[in-house]
């Protein structure tokens, strides 16, 4: 009978065996001791990035966090967070589904508010650029109005150049108005902004 084999012996033939199920092909093992997951973290929250440097992202399409505890969750947003504010992104637009209800808690806690909700969703927003939050509010009612900036000088009327659109795009001066401004507010702001042109509105 051959003599057994040393302790250190049965160490090195399980520590290989280990490994070798650990770094398989499906990355896990049924053998206690040796079962391996990879971590869901940070990694999992990618967004999209908009033309206005925001970052957008969309739970429903990460299929991946249906496993994530809250706790859990937190922690990815908050290292991916860290890392858009790294690349100089704005805004964060976290959009959670109502079946995935339980990370708004989580996302409240890191900074993150209510934009607006729908019937099958919320929209969370965080400002990462400086100063306070040049973010839209949602719009809850729209009118259209028009109007013109005209120099009675010059005889001349103010046009802008919208620079977010895909191709030149001349439009009259226009902004969206804040609740409680008037119709006329939204021009006056713009034509400030855009043309440092003082401007007030008159009756016709």
């Amino acid at each position: 009978m051959p003599p057994l084999a040393s302790g250190r012996f049965w160490r090195a033939v399980l520590l290989r065996t280990c490994s070798a199920r650990v770094l398989g092909h499906h990355g896990a093992s049924g053998g206690p001791g040796c079962k391996w997951n990879p971590p869901v973290g940070a990694e999992e929250l990618r967004g999209e990035l908009d033309r206005f440097g925001g970052v957008s992202v969309r739970l429903a399409r990460l299929g991946a966090l249906d496993r994530l505890d809250a706790a859990s969750f937190q922690r990815g947003l908050q290292a991916a967070v860290q890392r858009w504010r790294s690349e100089g992104r704005i805004a964060v637009w976290l959009h959670i589904p109502i079946l995935q209800s339980r990370f708004i808690a989580p996302a409240a806690s890191l900074g993150f508010c209510f934009h607006h909700a729908e019937s099958d969703s919320s929209t969370l927003t965080l400002w990462l650029g400086e100063g306070p939050s040049r973010l839209p509010g949602y719009a809850t009612h729209q009118v259209g109005v028009a109007g013109a900036v005209f120099d009675e000088n010059t005889r001349k009327i103010l046009v802008v150049q919208d620079r977010n659109k895909y191709f030149p795009h001349i439009m009259s001066a226009q902004q969206t108005s804040n609740p409680g401004s008037d119709d006329n507010g939204g021009v006056e702001r713009e034509a400030a902004l855009v043309k440092r042109v003082l401007a007030r509105s008159k009756d016709s």
